[in-house]
């Protein structure tokens, strides 16, 4: 046992594997340290007001701030948003912070490696369990995708939770038992603060607990009551801290916005009792083949990338459904005749209830990132397999084949190897929001969101007629799908066919109230060019949020319908401020000074600054020749 070695080659040998892990993480995640932000990047880290300010920590506490909008009750994770402020504070950009997630990955791969030493009492097994975690392509979208940080923070504060308790049980007699038992339950409330997925972290510790005191001389007759207690009352006090500041925050303790989860993000939210179950059990079916063969990974899977599921008479229901109730009885009997493999199961399918959708319905049908924590006990299970199955064998009904250790080496070096490359390869994905939807393409063509993703990144690369036809089946696929008919419309617009764009705006499958029917009647009234329901309708949207950027756009484009020249000028010039990496407000400002207030020197400026920020080479070619002809009117004697 870890326990029984001396502090010095304890010391020695952490370290040198955790120099190991170190370099193989970087290695494994180098290829991927210059991609952009992507996805949610956008709304939780580049457009967020709390990310881009340190100073306002107490807010960040204080306020549902992962999209950045108070409005919105939506999650509360506020380590992990002081986190994305102080790495912007210090050293800004998506390169620098996805240094940082490898490094964290790179400390929960050492946590994961004593948590399995400590268990199991073999380094051997606590390495391969460590390698197999660090190499595995799941775990991209949690270390190269910078939001994927939360699932990090959550499962490395929860790990050093369970380690630090482990310690503390096995040396309640010491005077340091208490230290570590409060520290420990001091790491579970970072872990929850970090993610709510953290929350369940205290039922793996009550296992821990369980299988502690079996195992100890006099097993569970040497416990006592003030001994239970003394080990559950900082939990339930780090418990009840966290949903206190949750409830501050979000004026709830169970978060209520999950009932308006739309069919896009999760359907089991739209369908019968037994249809949700059925369909989460062949998810469930779903996550084990990409853990052992993770070839088809995608950032999405929402609507209508899994189908729902109506009968249980098939494959994809009856075989999960078999593997969840035999590691669900395996997990108990091993509990129940002491056996460590029950805490190593209790690693696995713990974590994963939280977001099964099984127990309860969460935001998402499914996601790569929410296997982070799960994939820890399988990470395990696999190398007990390997390295010491005759352990399987004493709570199993059926007998395992005993390897050859140098064999079993060779298949944890093969596997580590082989995921390896698959996590380089998989890093390449996440460059930026083409490619990533690209690739999700190829895995999930019947996803809404995946054709709405890639329309946006077709559109910002001026492939309008390849960005209409993504927005086009998306909204196909899923009708009531706001952004893809705005998306569309807005599209129509810009190739200069405004009936359409009017017939897609006039649909009956438009919403009602809010952000997106504000937005869809903008859309509707430029392509009527009722300039002055125009103009109104955006006062109203700036009303409510003064820098609203899509207002201020319609604003503009009201302002000049009316021929309010001098008044456009300012509404662009915030627009462009809001935005500094948008070249289209600059690009208005230029064919404004231009052509209607006579400013050259100061429409030459814009339209350089529209030619510095543009990616899209016919774009730049088009600014290049207004350019010329701005270029060419100024030395004439413009102003």
């Amino acid at each position: 046992m870890i326990t029984a070695l001396s502090e010095v080659t304890r010391g020695r040998f952490l370290a040198t594997v955790g120099a190991l892990l170190l370099v193989l993480n970087f290695g494994l995640f180098f290829n991927g340290l210059q991609n952009g932000f992507t996805f949610d990047d956008e709304f939780v880290i580049v457009k967020s007001p709390y990310t881009q300010d340190l100073s306002r920590v107490v807010d960040i506490f204080t306020a549902p701030n992962w999209t950045g909008d108070r409005k919105v009750k939506n999650t509360y994770r506020p380590l992990t948003v002081v986190s994305f402020a102080a790495n912007a504070a210090v050293l800004p950009g998506a390169p620098p912070m996805r240094v940082v997630n490898v490094g964290l990955h790179a400390l929960t791969c050492l946590l994961v490696l004593v948590l399995a030493w400590q268990l199991l009492g073999r380094k051997d097994i606590a390495l391969a369990t460590a390698l197999l975690f660090s190499a595995h392509p799941l775990h991209v979208e949690d270390v190269t995708s910078l939001v994927g940080r939360a699932e990090v923070m959550s499962t490395l504060f929860s790990l050093l939770a369970c380690v630090l308790f482990l310690e503390s049980v096995r040396n309640a007699r010491h005077a340091h038992g208490t230290t570590l038992r409060v520290v420990a339950a001091g790491a579970y409330l970072l872990g929850m603060l970090s993610k709510e997925s953290a929350i369940p972290t205290v039922a793996l510790l009550g296992i821990l607990y369980l299988h502690a005191l079996q195992n100890r001389p006099g097993g569970l007759r040497s416990s006592t009551p003030r001994e239970h207690v003394a080990n559950a009352v900082p939990f339930l006090l780090a418990f009840s801290v966290y949903f206190l500041a949750r409830h501050n925050a979000m004026g709830v303790f169970i978060s209520t916005h999950l009932h308006a989860t739309t069919r896009l993000d999760n359907p089991l939210f739209h369908v019968s009792f037994l249809e949700r179950e059925l369909t989460a059990l062949s998810v469930f079916g779903r996550y084990l083949t990409l853990f052992v063969f993770p070839a088809r990974l995608s950032a999405d899977y929402s609507y209508d990338a899994i189908p729902v599921v109506t009968t249980p008479w098939t494959l994809e229901v009856l075989l999960p459904t078999a593997l969840l109730v035999g590691a669900l009885g395996w997990l108990l009997a091993s509990l129940w005749r002491k056996s460590v493999v029950g805490v190593v199961l209790s690693l696995w399918l713990v974590p994963y209830a939280l977001f099964s959708n099984l127990l309860l319905l969460v935001g998402t049908i499914m996601a790569d990132r929410l296997m982070y924590m799960p994939s820890v006990g399988l990470c395990l299970l696999v190398s007990i397999l390997l390295l010491d199955p005759s352990r399987l064998r004493a709570s199993l009904p059926f007998r395992l084949p005993t390897w050859h250790q140098q064999a079993a080496w060779t298949v944890v070096v093969a596997a580590t190897l082989a995921l390896g490359a698959r996590t380089v390869a998989r890093n390449r994905d996440w460059k930026d929001d083409f490619t990533l939807f690209s690739s999700a393409l190829e895995v999930v063509p019947g996803s809404a969101k995946v054709r709405f993703n890639l329309a946006l990144a077709h559109a910002r690369r001026g492939e309008d007629a390849q960005a209409l036809q993504h927005a086009e089946r998306a909204l196909a696929l899923l009708s009531d799908y706001p952004d893809a008919r705005i998306l569309v419309g807005n599209l129509y617009q810009r190739t200069g066919q405004a009936q359409k764009a009017a017939e897609v705006f006039q649909d009956g499958q438009v919403p009602t109230s809010g952000e997106k029917a504000r937005l869809t009647q903008a859309g509707l009234l430029q392509a009527q060019q009722k300039w002055e329901e125009l103009l109104a309708l955006s006062q109203e949207g700036l009303r409510r949020n003064a820098n609203d950027v899509n207002m201020l756009g319609y604003q503009a484009t009201a302002l000049y319908g009316l021929k309010r020249y001098r008044e456009v000028e300012p509404v662009l010039l915030k627009a462009a401020s809001l935005t500094p990496e948008r070249p289209i407000f600059h690009q208005h400002l230029g064919v404004l000074y231009a052509e209607q207030l006579g400013d050259l020197g100061r429409a030459l400026q814009h339209l350089r600054k529209a030619v510095e920020l543009e990616r899209r080479p016919d774009e730049v070619a088009k600014l290049r020749t207004m350019i010329t002809k701005v270029e060419a009117a100024h030395a004439g004697g413009g102003h």
